[in-house]
Order: C-alpha cells, then structure tokens, then sequence
C-alpha cells in the first residue's frame, strides 16, 4: 500500500484552501455586483425620459471622479458614481459637495485608510463610525466601513444630519465633518483652528466649484430638456 508524503499531503491541503478562498472571493464580488444591478434596476425604473436623465447624471459624475483619479476603473468609477447619485438625491445632499468630500477625504479611493484610522470613501472611523452604522442599521464591522454603498449611504447621512444641526450652514458642517466639534468652537469663538482643518475649507470650497463647473457644462450639452 502506498502513502502519500506528508509534505505533498499538506501542500494539497493549502492549495485547495487557497482555491477554496479564490472562489468565496469571487463569490462575495458577484454579490457586490448582483446587488449594484438590482438597486441600479430599482432606481432607474421609469419612463424613457426620466431614467435617461438619471443615467446620464450617472455617467457625468463617473466622468469627473475618472478625471480626478484615472487610477479608478470603468466599472469602480461606476459603482461609485451610481451610489453618490442614489444617495445624494435620498438624504437631499448636492451632488457637487458630496464630490468634493470624497476627492479632499480619500481621491475617490474605497480602501483608503487614514493614519489616525479613517476608513473608506468617504473616510469614516471612530465613534461617529459606530453611530453612523448603528444609525442606518447595519453591525459595526471594519467590512462595513469600507463597503462602497454603506460608507456612500452613511456620509450622505452624516452630511444632512449635520446641515439639519446647522441650520444648513455648510461651512459649520465641514468644520464638523473633519475635524470635530472642538474645531468648531474655536471656529465660532473667532480662535484659530489646526492647520488642516482650514485646509480642508480651502479644499472643499476649490473642489466644490470645480465639480459644480464640470457637471454643469457637460449636462447643458446632453439636456434632456431641450427638446
């Protein structure tokens, strides 16, 4: 009777259990995809008129987060343009300042993670994290973090719950957004905030115009109203 060397046996194992964990890999990245598809689906049902128009301001806004960031793909860009969309128009959020956020906080990039531990998109981390997830429903895992549409979905939240807080004073609104109710107060006490704080204004502000510039001149060129 012959046996198999221990050593070929254990390489056998690890080989299937890294082919195991290919196809679980590929399986979550059907899901994603599966999932975009169906909310795609569900947003764009209408008539003729109005989904060209959403599609549209879909395909603009992947347009300049390509342009900001040509390291992001087609489809990434997409995804990314497709969610800021969604969500944008549910929490009532302009889709130019939801832009300027991600390219300031992350350059449009879903893995980014910050060095005092901020993660995805839009850059979400602490207790403000915590609450964000528990907020909308969803368990506080640093895979929900960083999952494309719940970090979206919980910044546009964040974002309107704080113009709601502010009397839609959006500056106030970025101050808290980066760096924190005590940066607001040193703010509204006429102090002098952290170096990057008020960079981050100045960024906002340069970012903001510039997608609002950018997605105003491509959608007075593909109109859907003049007809």
């Amino acid at each position: 009777m012959r046996y198999i060397p221990i050593c070929l046996l254990v390489n056998l194992i690890f080989i299937f259990i890294i082919q195991i964990n290919n196809r679980l890999v590929e399986i979550d990245s059907l899901k994603n995809k599966i999932e975009v598809l169906e909310t795609e689906k569900e947003y764009l049902e209408g008539d003729f008129k109005e989904t060209g128009k959403k599609y549209f301001t879909i395909c603009v806004v992947q347009r300049f987060i390509q342009q900001e960031n040509n390291k992001i793909d087609e489809e990434l860009s997409y995804d990314i343009a497709f969610y800021d969309v969604l969500f944008a128009k549910q929490y009532d959020i302009e889709i130019h300042e939801l832009l300027a956020i991600q390219r300031v906080e992350s350059m449009f990039d879903p893995l980014a993670l910050s060095p005092v531990g901020a993660k995805g998109l839009n850059q979400l981390h602490g207790i403000t994290g915590v609450w964000l997830l528990s907020e909308l429903g969803y368990d506080h895992t640093e895979e929900n973090l960083y999952d494309l549409k719940i970090n979206i979905e919980a910044a546009c939240y964040y974002r309107r719950y704080l113009l709601n807080s502010f009397d839609n004073d959006k500056t106030y609104s970025s101050i808290v957004y980066n760096g924190g109710y005590k940066e607001l107060n040193k703010y509204i006490n006429k102090k002098k905030m952290v170096l990057a704080t008020r960079q981050y204004l100045k960024d906002i502000a340069y970012y903001e115009t510039k997608a609002d510039e950018f997605i105003t001149s491509i959608s007075n060129l593909g109109s859907f109203d003049n007809e």
